[in-house]
């Protein structure tokens, strides 16, 4: 799936190509990362645009988007991570849950 971010002057349509959340275990001692959870997302910048001084469009290609992820990294994945979390809100329908013949005592 493509997603829009903007950041500053530039509009890039990203793709994720691999997204991983673990939530923690506070019973795992394993490892910090049992413990508290992670996050990882790695991503490609496949286009960009962004405007000149008069207001012009223009098509930042393929060296143009590696340097504008490369310097905005953190913010694309913060920017991404956003549009994922709101994602997985839109998908959970909490008024539908089927409870079965469950019943309140």
């Amino acid at each position: 799936m493509t997603y829009e971010v903007i950041i500053e002057d530039y509009v890039l349509q990203c793709v994720i190509t691999h997204c991983v959340s673990v939530k923690g275990d506070p019973t795992s001692w394993a490892s910090p990362d049992d413990y508290y959870g992670y996050e990882e997302m790695e991503f490609e910048v496949v286009s960009g645009n962004t405007c000149d001084d008069d207001g012009i469009p223009l098509d930042l290609g393929k060296n143009g988007c590696a340097a504008v992820a490369e310097l905005h990294a953190e913010l694309i994945e913060e920017r991404l991570w956003e549009q994922v979390a709101a994602a997985r809100e839109d998908d959970c329908d909490y008024d539908d849950r089927d409870y079965g013949d469950w019943e309140a005592a």
